[in-house]
């Protein structure tokens, strides 16, 4: 689960939370989140680092693009058939 949004230390860290709580594999994206207060940004970053990837949006990127496209559709198929 790729958690982008506003006020890291707030909402962000809180729906990644929510989605370990449910074993989902958590992904911070970096670039994508934000605050108000910078402090409290680096912080729930800082926090955020020691308990799930938090890497950046052009590393998201690069790891899907480079997956197989025909991986890709197998496993769009099965989730179709799940």
């Amino acid at each position: 689960m790729i958690t982008p949004g506003v006020t890291t230390e707030g909402c962000v860290e809180s729906t990644a939370r929510d989605g370990q709580f449910y074993d989902y594999m958590i992904v911070t994206a970096r670039d994508c989140v934000k605050s108000e207060n910078q402090r409290n940004h680096e912080g729930a970053l800082e926090i955020m680092v020691g308990r799930w990837d938090v890497i950046t949006s052009k590393q998201i990127m690069d790891i899907w693009s480079s997956r197989r496209e025909p991986q890709l559709a197998s496993v769009r198929r099965e989730n179709i058939h799940a």
